[in-house]
Protein backbone atom coordinates (compact mmCIF):
# COMPACT_ATOMS: atom_id res chain seq x y z
CA UNK A 1 0.00 0.00 0.00
CA UNK A 2 1.61 3.12 -0.78
CA UNK A 3 0.18 6.53 -1.11
CA UNK A 4 0.61 8.51 -4.52
CA UNK A 5 3.33 11.25 -4.49
CA UNK A 6 1.09 13.22 -7.05
CA UNK A 7 -0.94 15.68 -4.72
CA UNK A 8 0.59 14.61 -1.63
CA UNK A 9 1.55 16.70 0.85
CA UNK A 10 4.93 16.73 3.51
CA UNK A 11 4.50 17.25 6.82
CA UNK A 12 6.73 16.87 10.02
CA UNK A 13 5.64 15.10 13.15
CA UNK A 14 8.16 14.89 15.38
CA UNK A 15 11.18 13.20 13.84
CA UNK A 16 9.28 11.39 11.60
CA UNK A 17 8.09 12.74 8.02
CA UNK A 18 4.78 12.10 6.76
CA UNK A 19 2.71 12.46 3.39
CA UNK A 20 -0.89 13.14 3.44
CA UNK A 21 -3.24 13.20 1.07
CA UNK A 22 -7.19 13.81 0.21
CA UNK A 23 -8.13 12.42 -3.07
CA UNK A 24 -8.68 14.88 -5.56
CA UNK A 25 -12.32 13.64 -6.50
CA UNK A 26 -15.13 12.62 -4.22
CA UNK A 27 -16.02 9.40 -4.02
CA UNK A 28 -19.36 8.02 -4.77
CA UNK A 29 -20.87 8.47 -1.42
CA UNK A 30 -18.85 11.51 -0.38
CA UNK A 31 -20.51 12.90 -3.29
CA UNK A 32 -23.96 12.49 -3.63
CA UNK A 33 -24.88 11.64 0.35
CA UNK A 34 -22.70 13.69 1.85
CA UNK A 35 -20.56 11.07 3.51
CA UNK A 36 -17.35 12.03 5.61
CA UNK A 37 -13.95 13.72 4.38
CA UNK A 38 -11.16 11.15 4.66
CA UNK A 39 -7.16 11.59 4.14
CA UNK A 40 -4.57 8.89 4.60
CA UNK A 41 -1.44 9.45 6.03
CA UNK A 42 2.01 7.17 5.73
CA UNK A 43 6.05 7.69 6.43
CA UNK A 44 7.81 9.32 3.46
CA UNK A 45 11.02 7.30 3.84
CA UNK A 46 9.28 3.76 5.00
CA UNK A 47 6.15 2.85 3.16
CA UNK A 48 4.32 1.14 6.12
CA UNK A 49 1.01 1.50 8.26
CA UNK A 50 -1.17 3.64 6.92
CA UNK A 51 -3.60 5.57 8.89
CA UNK A 52 -7.24 7.14 7.64
CA UNK A 53 -8.43 9.94 9.29
CA UNK A 54 -12.01 10.68 9.39
CA UNK A 55 -13.27 13.87 9.46
CA UNK A 56 -16.71 15.07 11.07
CA UNK A 57 -17.69 16.96 8.01
CA UNK A 58 -18.52 16.46 4.49
CA UNK A 59 -16.58 17.93 1.11
CA UNK A 60 -17.04 21.13 0.13
CA UNK A 61 -17.66 19.81 -3.16
CA UNK A 62 -20.17 17.21 -1.85
CA UNK A 63 -24.13 17.78 -3.45
CA UNK A 64 -25.22 16.79 -0.57
CA UNK A 65 -23.75 18.49 2.14
CA UNK A 66 -24.36 18.27 6.17
CA UNK A 67 -21.53 20.31 7.07
CA UNK A 68 -18.27 21.27 5.40
CA UNK A 69 -14.97 22.51 6.04
CA UNK A 70 -11.40 22.37 5.10
CA UNK A 71 -8.69 20.22 6.30
CA UNK A 72 -5.60 22.55 7.60
CA UNK A 73 -2.00 20.43 8.28
CA UNK A 74 -2.57 21.39 12.20
CA UNK A 75 -5.58 19.28 11.97
CA UNK A 76 -3.82 16.61 10.18
CA UNK A 77 -0.85 17.34 12.63
CA UNK A 78 -2.67 16.57 15.55
CA UNK A 79 -4.78 13.54 14.23
CA UNK A 80 -1.14 12.17 13.87
CA UNK A 81 0.37 12.53 17.52
CA UNK A 82 -3.38 11.95 18.58
CA UNK A 83 -3.29 8.61 16.63
CA UNK A 84 0.18 7.36 17.80
CA UNK A 85 -1.11 7.99 21.07
CA UNK A 86 -3.54 5.43 20.69
CA UNK A 87 -1.50 3.39 19.29
CA UNK A 88 -0.79 3.24 15.33
CA UNK A 89 2.47 2.31 14.27
CA UNK A 90 3.86 4.08 11.54
CA UNK A 91 6.60 1.69 10.79
CA UNK A 92 4.07 -1.51 11.15
CA UNK A 93 3.43 -2.78 7.24
CA UNK A 94 0.18 -3.67 6.07
CA UNK A 95 -2.03 -2.13 8.65
CA UNK A 96 -4.85 0.28 8.35
CA UNK A 97 -4.72 1.95 11.32
CA UNK A 98 -8.68 4.20 11.69
CA UNK A 99 -8.97 6.88 13.43
CA UNK A 100 -11.83 10.06 13.77
CA UNK A 101 -10.74 13.26 14.31
CA UNK A 102 -12.50 15.44 16.93
CA UNK A 103 -12.43 19.06 17.14
CA UNK A 104 -10.95 20.68 20.25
Amino acid sequence: MSIPKKGSRKIIVGEYEFSWLIRSKPTYSQACLGAEMTAVVELVELRGSILRITFPFSRPDASFKLKSDSVTPSMVEQSIKNAISQGWNPKASNVIFEYRHTST
